[in-house]
């Protein structure tokens, strides 16, 4: 049985675990606007993104909890998730749209060089 001062620190790291699960559902919310997903679009990047963070707080909390779960860890998740959406989610949003324009403007040239060297294997492979 774990001490009150165990179950504590381990309530603030999965609390900290909520806040960065809000973070990457910020990012991955401002990523589906600037992609201008579909419905099926949507419902890919959804499974994406709760299979990567399902994977990720499993890992999280076999590391921080020994993979106990109990009420307060799902109350310390929510609670870090509400936190992150109350005071960090409209600070962070601008500054993730200037990021992801900023490495699209980056990936573009190499995005066109990818694309011209798919285009000509793609001739060589029909003349095959």
């Amino acid at each position: 049985m774990q001490s009150v001062a165990d179950q504590v620190i381990a309530f603030l790291l999965v609390m900290c675990l909520g806040f960065f699960v809000g973070f990457v559902f910020d990012c991955y919310r401002v990523l589906r606007q600037i992609l201008r997903l579909d419905h099926w679009g949507t419902i890919i990047g959804d499974f994406i993104f709760w299979i990567v963070i399902t994977c990720f707080s499993y890992a999280f909390l076999l590391w921080s909890n020994w993979g106990e779960v109990r009420i307060y860890v799902f109350l310390a998740i929510g609670i870090g998730v509400l936190c992150y959406l109350k005071i960090a989610t409209h600070k962070v949003q601008p500054v993730l749209f200037k990021i992801y324009r900023m490495l699209g403007r980056v990936i573009q040239p190499f995005k066109r060089i990818i694309l011209k060297i798919c285009s000509k294997m793609k001739k060589k492979f029909k003349k095959i």
